[in-house]
């Protein structure tokens, strides 16, 4: 039997020759690395920050450069920390740098002694153990370095959550790596691009200034045009028409991209050309993928009704609501007043964003959803009919929850409805 697999992966990261238009970012991170500079890489979750640094770590291995790859998503000890330090790097190397590595780790293991009662372990308080133990494992790279001459690329994966077991360990690794110049250079990673700016952007934090901020943007219509277009073609599919509703909607956010047209292209046939109608039922099986989901979000922001607000307001309006429409209405007798700071309730750690790229998302520079499937969740509750016959909004995708009868699965959306301003599409689809 031949049977055609989808070729579009949403739900791992994908391999460095499926990377999609990181072509820039992927050249700046590997010549600052080069360099001895380190950097940090933020984005929402989802965005690609794992494929793209997957990239970065394959093309620094071809310059002579080892690599170690650590993730600290929900860490949640130092101790669970240093084992996955340990673990990075007696997988990435080999040899006498693999060597040089155990010498260390084998260091802080249960050292057996002799007792009274007989055989026993030598014990140390636990938090001073576990300090003293990160803090040789940080040191790695100038061990590795003795024993290669090689500079190692270590990455830091959702650095965010290391800060989060020790508030005072940023000033740790500052102390390791300002002296690793040589040695070894660093890209921090992280899906809270607020809580990233604020350990290397506050004077009053140890990583001030010492690192490189790099941020990923939407991905480009030309290059995932190209990219779904090719794929579909391999498979004797044509995306047709129904490519220009997919980007709409996507607003180039890397996963929500491929996880459409993953959709599309199971409701297209072999030989035959998507329409809008495709598009429709592939809505409807990513609507029920995604409800769940989204639904026990919308639950969790209950007691957070301003978060509810924003978000509804962000997924129905193309300005910011945060912003006065007009900005001579700033102005009081005092002068111009400034915008308030973020309160409490309004969206972060990546549920809201402001791209700040002209031409993305619903106006240049606008805030917006970070991730545009919960931005359409979001929306006003009343379905919309769309201007152009057949062309989705992104409220639509929320009218499947709006219209059942269980209220209480509705997300009530507390915000004052406003129009829907669409994007209007970069680039015409071939027929």
């Amino acid at each position: 039997m031949n049977r055609q697999l989808n070729p579009f992966v949403y739900d791992d990261p994908v391999p460095p020759n499926q990377l999609v238009d990181r072509e820039g970012e992927t050249e700046q991170l590997l010549a600052l690395a080069e360099g001895g500079h380190n950097t940090r890489l933020q984005a929402p979750r989802r965005y690609g920050k794992t494929s793209l640094l997957g990239k970065v770590r394959e093309e620094a291995q071809k310059i002579g450069m080892h690599t170690v790859y650590v993730d600290f998503y929900r860490a949640l000890t130092l101790a669970e920390v240093s084992r996955r330090i340990e673990e990075a790097y007696l997988a990435a190397l080999a040899g006498a740098p693999r060597r040089a590595v155990t010498a260390v780790t084998r260091r802080w293991r249960g050292k057996l002694v002799v007792t009274p009662g007989g055989v026993g372990a030598e014990i140390e308080p636990a938090k001073v153990r576990e300090q003293q133990r990160l803090s040789d494992l940080l040191d790695l790279p100038r061990r590795v370095f003795e024993r290669s001459g090689m500079r190692t690329l270590v990455v830091f994966d959702e650095f965010q959550d290391l800060l989060r077991i020790d508030s005072d360990v940023d000033g740790l690794l500052r102390a390791k790596i300002q002296f690793h110049r040589d040695e070894a250079s660093y890209i921090f990673a992280g899906s809270e691009p607020g809580m990233l700016n604020g350990l290397f952007g506050d004077r009053k934090r140890p990583l001030f200034d010492q690192a490189r901020p790099v941020a990923l943007e939407p991905l480009h219509d030309e290059d995932l045009i190209e990219f779904i277009g090719a794929h579909f073609e391999r498979s004797n599919r044509d995306p047709g028409e129904a490519l220009d509703s997919l980007l709409d909607l996507a607003r180039g956010h890397p996963q929500r991209a491929m996880l459409l047209a993953h959709h599309l292209w199971e409701q297209t046939g072999r030989g035959t050309t998507a329409d809008f109608e495709s598009f429709d039922r592939a809505m409807a099986t990513l609507d029920r993928e995604t409800k769940e989901a989204f639904g026990q979000l919308w639950e969790d922001l209950s007691e957070k009704p301003n978060q509810r607000k924003v978000l509804a307001a962000l997924a129905n309006s193309g300005r910011d609501p945060l912003q006065p429409a007009d900005p001579r209405r700033l102005r009081s007798r005092e002068g111009v007043r400034r915008p308030r700071r973020r309160g409490p309730d309004r969206p972060r750690r990546g549920t809201a964003d402001r791209p700040g790229v002209p031409d993305r998302g619903p106006a240049a520079g606008a805030v917006a959803a970070a991730n545009p499937a919960l931005g359409a969740f979001s929306a006003d509750c009343r379905p919309i009919v769309p201007a152009d016959r057949g062309r989705r909004t992104e409220s639509s995708w929320a009218s499947g929850l709006c219209n059942r009868s269980d209220a209480a699965r509705q997300p009530r959306c507390e915000a004052p409805a406003a129009p829907h301003q669409q994007r209007p599409s970069a680039v015409r689809v071939r027929p």
